[in-house]
């Protein structure tokens, strides 16, 4: 019979942190990018919780992990702190042994003070029962939208979807995406600018642009210079192209040139001067002429049901060349995913809710 016990994160954890992790999602990660994700955002550290199993000689053992990522969002004028799950696991000789649930509602207990608000971005159908649980609200959806940029853009989608599933190489078959940093792409009265991640971190654009246009926004993640040097910048996982809109208004945009699905750009976050459709509309047809230019032969992005209903659904509708191949991707993709939300006491003071968020790719680790 094992003894159970739980305690905060200390120094020197992360490497039996980063062992579990390896052996749960298959994924290396090292110690640097352990500290990235729950040392140094600018939200402060995260709150990391670890359960030990006392062994028959007397060593503890780190069996399962609890994280809360400190995500700092903005409300108007308003800067909140969020708190992201991510990294709940448990050893799987131990998961029949430990009713886990009772420690999540005791390590809840000593950080939701911390908290505006509490979320989770994509999970296992368990995990998301779990956050219902304990008082998340799943209403909203994940929703993920494909613009196919070439008359053989269907053709060129079904290969690279059949070469992951079948772990087969598509890059003989699909153009290859211009990588293009630090260059000018020049529209009709539109210019953009595009920055790779060092040399993003010194335009005065990206240390200005949030607090002059944050004020009319809803509950959406900060893109402070400080957020955006720590969610893409310093992101050891992924190269983010850094664009901004030069035009009739301004606006920008975080783009990965993808490679694990050849010919894809991905467009991870979006902002516009005036929140409006019209204004989204504009920036999404300049990202699009933007990635076939560059030799994309789509583009892909992800954002949650009530953000859809912020940008405005005729923003969205741009007329994909993508349609048989958009049919195939709603028939295998999850079109159920949620995003549970909890609203915290500290956040029920500013009168925030789980709706009326605008939030894109809120995924922090991983490959592109």
């Amino acid at each position: 019979m094992y003894k159970y016990s739980y305690r905060p994160y200390t120094s020197g954890d992360e490497n039996s942190i980063n062992d579990l992790y390896a052996k749960i999602t298959g994924r290396i990660r090292s110690k640097a990018a352990y500290f990235w994700q729950w040392q140094n955002a600018p939200g402060g550290k995260g709150e990391v919780w670890v359960i030990e199993a006392e062994l028959p000689n007397g060593q503890k053992m780190l069996i399962g992990h609890h994280g809360i990522m400190p995500v700092r969002f903005s409300y108007g004028q308003d800067d909140l702190l969020f708190g992201k799950t991510e990294n709940t696991f448990v050893h799987p000789d131990f998961r029949s042994k430990i009713l886990y649930p009772r420690f999540e509602r005791r390590f809840a207990y000593h950080y939701e003070n911390r908290f505006h608000a509490l979320f989770s971005t994509l999970g296992p159908r368990a995990a998301i029962r779990q956050r219902q649980a304990q008082g998340y609200v799943s209403e909203h959806l994940w929703k993920t939208y494909i613009w196919g940029l070439r008359p053989l853009s269907d053709i060129y989608y079904l290969i690279s979807y059949y070469s992951k599933r079948y772990n087969k190489s598509a890059e003989m078959f699909i153009p290859v995406v211009k990588n293009e940093s630090d260059s000018y792409t020049r529209l009709p009265g539109i210019n953009i600018r595009c920055y790779n991640d060092h040399d993003a971190l010194f335009i005065d654009f990206f240390r200005t642009f949030w607090s002059s246009v944050k004020r009319s926004y809803p509950v959406t993640p900060s893109r402070y210079h400080e957020d955006l040097k720590w969610r893409f910048w310093d992101n050891p996982y992924i190269s983010y192209q850094s664009l901004i809109l030069d035009s009739e208004l301004y606006g920008s945009a975080m783009a990965v040139i993808s490679n694990t699905v050849p010919g894809t750009i991905r467009v991870d976050d979006f902002i516009v001067e005036h929140p409006k459709s019209k204004s989204f509309r504009l920036l999404f047809e300049a990202l699009i002429t933007w990635a076939r230019m560059h030799g994309a032969y789509r583009v892909i992005f992800t954002t949650t049901s009530d953000s859809v209903d912020w940008v405005g659904h005729e923003s969205l509708q741009l007329q994909p060349n993508f349609s048989f191949a958009r049919r195939i991707y709603d028939i295998f993709a999850k079109s159920d995913v949620r995003m549970p939300r909890k609203i915290c006491t500290n956040g029920q003071v500013f009168g925030i809710t789980c709706s009326n968020w605008f939030v894109t790719s809120m995924i922090f680790e991983g490959i592109s």
